[in-house]
């Protein structure tokens, strides 16, 4: 029998969808793709796909990803990129009327610092502080060449603008009835995370008295430099094996290590800026999901991984 999504885990990138799909993929009547980075995240309905993901543009080849769900009830998949290109909701709504979607929001400032230090650590961004990432954030989304020529996906390094979440709610909320949205807050996944996964278990229709594992997953963290994680880790000289030569895997590893015996807080200054930068788009998607958001523009913030 072919099996087909009838879910998506939509995102926000960094705000707790990690731990949210561990959770949906250990429930015996949920089937999640699993395995490498584009099988979890086959971002099948972009137009500008990921650079992880570019096979699973050919819609038998993402269709093969479900075929190991069985008789499953819930059967989805979960790429952050959805949340924030415009084209996906519509795309979705058109393949699939009946999909449930789940979107989780997290404080954009706290998401946006988490962001970038996520992309240092794997290597992916080369700017050396999150001041001068915000600060070129206009000029890389003007950019064609930087569109399709980054090192993984051009809205991921719009650390500001991708947390813009009321146009992205809007989006979906536009095609899919309300219904079949559920929106969840990051806060409440961290302070009640049984609670709120079962939550989900019951939007998509499975036993939500299922307990799975919970624990943090996809916490990050900063290395040493910035431009030395770059350079490793966009170095061709590659082993036989595909992955990194031994060496440089070494530098790697040591170069994220060192990053912990040199801190890299959040600029309280910065953190002010952002929260008053978002102030306005923060009250929209308070009125869209009809929860009060005050805690966001908080100057204090929460500790960010």
């Amino acid at each position: 029998m072919t099996r087909e999504p009838n879910f998506f885990l939509v995102g926000a990138s960094r705000a707790g969808t990690t731990s949210l799909w561990q959770h949906l993929i250990e429930h015996p009547d949920i089937y999640m793709p699993t395995g490498a980075m584009a099988e979890k995240e086959p971002c099948h309905f972009c137009e500008v796909t990921p650079r992880w993901a570019s096979a699973y543009r050919d819609r038998k080849r993402y269709l093969a990803l479900f075929t190991q769900a069985g008789g499953r009830r819930a059967v989805g998949e979960g790429s952050t990129p959805y949340l924030v290109a415009p084209e996906v909701p519509g795309r979705i709504r058109a393949t699939y009327p009946d999909a449930k979607v789940i979107v989780i929001l997290r404080n954009p400032t706290d998401r946006a610092f988490s962001l970038y230090r996520y992309l240092c650590l794997i290597g992916a961004e080369w700017v050396s502080s999150f001041e001068k990432a915000l600060d070129v954030e206009p000029s890389r989304m003007r950019d064609e060449r930087f569109k399709y020529g980054n090192p993984l996906w051009y809205a991921l390094y719009e650390y500001f603008h991708s947390g813009l979440y009321s146009s992205q709610i809007e989006r979906y909320l536009s095609v899919f009835p309300r219904e079949q949205v559920k929106i969840i807050l990051f806060d409440d996944l961290e302070a009640e995370p049984l609670r709120v996964t079962r939550d989900v278990y019951t939007f998509l229709g499975v036993d939500p008295t299922f307990a799975p594992t919970i624990r943090k997953y996809n916490a990050s963290e900063f290395p040493f430099s910035v431009k030395l994680q770059y350079l490793v880790a966009h170095d061709l000289d590659r082993s036989a094996t595909g992955g990194f030569h031994p060496l440089k895997r070494r530098v790697f590893v040591a170069n994220v290590r060192l990053g912990r015996f040199r801190r890299r807080g959040f600029n309280p200054d910065t953190r002010r800026r952002l929260c008053e930068a978002y102030r306005a788009d923060v009250a929209k998607v308070s009125a869209l999901i009809n929860r009060p958001l005050d805690s966001w523009l908080a100057p204090h913030g929460s500790a960010v991984s």
